[in-house]
């Protein structure tokens, strides 16, 4: 007999919402001169995961990946690191499904971000209200 899920957790950043990585994949395949696809699967591989669990800070995730890439003494920390953090955050993929998963169970969004900062970005992403 199998369980019937009654209740999903999402983690809001990084799965209901991230940056658009596109714009930083592009950035450094015209700066290194390298194919969009390879720059993606390197620069959100495993350096990537190690920074997002924490393992690494951006300093170290940077130098990480200027080893794997190719012309990477282009890669300047300052430059990247303004790219990244200017980058538009937004709905990753998971948010198309929150509707019909709820006619089947509950569904919770857990952060660790502030109160103020969940009402800033309600009035950005309706899915937040629902």
């Amino acid at each position: 007999m199998q369980n019937k899920i009654t209740t999903i957790f999402f983690d809001l950043f990084g799965v209901l919402l991230g940056i658009d990585q596109s714009v930083v994949i592009q950035y450094l395949s015209n700066l290194i001169e390298a194919p969009y696809l390879e720059v993606m699967d390197i620069t959100m591989g495993e350096p990537f995961m190690r920074l997002e669990r924490r393992e690494i800070n951006f300093n170290q995730y940077v130098e990480e990946i200027r080893d794997i890439l190719p012309n990477s003494e282009r890669i300047k920390i300052p430059a990247l690191r303004d790219i990244w953090m200017n980058s538009n955050v937004g709905e990753m993929p998971a948010v198309s499904f929150i509707e019909k998963l709820q006619s089947n169970c509950e569904v919770w969004i857990i952060s660790n971000t502030t109160e103020f900062h969940i009402r800033s970005l309600k009035s950005k992403f309706p899915f937040l209200s629902l």
